[in-house]
């Protein structure tokens, strides 16, 4: 599958840059997911704003390997997006994130607020299935 094809099946999941997907971690043994906003950058790399005094911070402290589902609405189309999370702190992608991401300025203070975390996950392998397909597809890094 290539990249192009994944980049239309994620942006075919809502009409605004900020895309929705469902992040799954795990926690004592067991999967842990939650709807969150997401930009998705052309090389698929994931990125999501999160308090960062939340559980999902703290799993993906534990545990960095983590699928965040992207689901066409009204459709069978979907994209598993499997990587590590990593936690940034740099100042600069954090203040590049808050502006691409209007959204996120009913939550936070700003892009220096202490409660603010971004989320950055590379993609290692995606998963996908279009309408009418029972058989995942997969896509990896450095194919195109």
């Amino acid at each position: 599958m290539s990249k192009r094809k994944v980049l239309d099946i994620i942006n075919a999941t809502a009409e605004e840059q900020m895309k929705i997907g469902a992040l799954a971690t795990v926690a004592e043994g067991a999967p842990r997911a939650r709807y969150m906003g997401a930009l998705v950058g052309d090389d698929l790399t994931v990125r999501m704003a999160a308090f960062s005094g939340s559980d999902k911070i703290a799993q993906i402290e534990a545990e960095p390997r983590v699928e965040i589902v992207f689901h066409k609405e009204g459709g069978m189309g979907q994209a598993r997006v499997r990587g590590r999370a990593t936690i940034v702190a740099d100042p600069g992608a954090k203040k590049r994130f808050w502006d691409d991401a209007p959204v996120i300025k009913e939550y936070f203070k700003g892009p220096d607020d202490p409660d603010y975390a971004l989320v950055e996950v590379k993609p290692e392998l995606v998963l996908y299935h279009g309408e009418g397909e029972h058989e995942a597809r997969t896509w990896r890094p450095g194919e195109e």
